[in-house]
């Protein structure tokens, strides 16, 4: 089963921003942020959303969630960060 504690997520978070330009990381990352992106906590979809961001092209499997999520999430904020984010990994 998928580790959804707050501290898989928080070790993702982490790593997108340590280790943004890391293909390997991100493989390892993008899934539990992409778990994320579908919590019920506001707080942890945005972080999610940045998290992706961060990684660039390296999150770029995450574009169509992350259009999901900037299309219909009930956050104006979670919104407006996975339409940011969306653009990041696209390049």
């Amino acid at each position: 089963d998928a580790d959804t504690s707050f501290d898989s997520m928080a070790a993702a978070w982490a790593l997108s921003r340590i280790a943004a330009d890391d293909a390997q990381v991100a493989g390892r990352v993008v899934p539990v942020l992409l778990r994320g992106l579908t919590s019920t906590d506001e707080q942890t979809r945005l972080n999610s959303a940045e998290s992706l961001g961060d990684l660039g092209s390296n999150a770029a499997t995450a574009a169509a969630a992350l259009k999901k999520t900037a299309q219909e999430d009930k956050s104006a904020a979670v919104r407006e960060a996975a339409k940011a984010a969306r653009k990041r990994v696209a390049g």
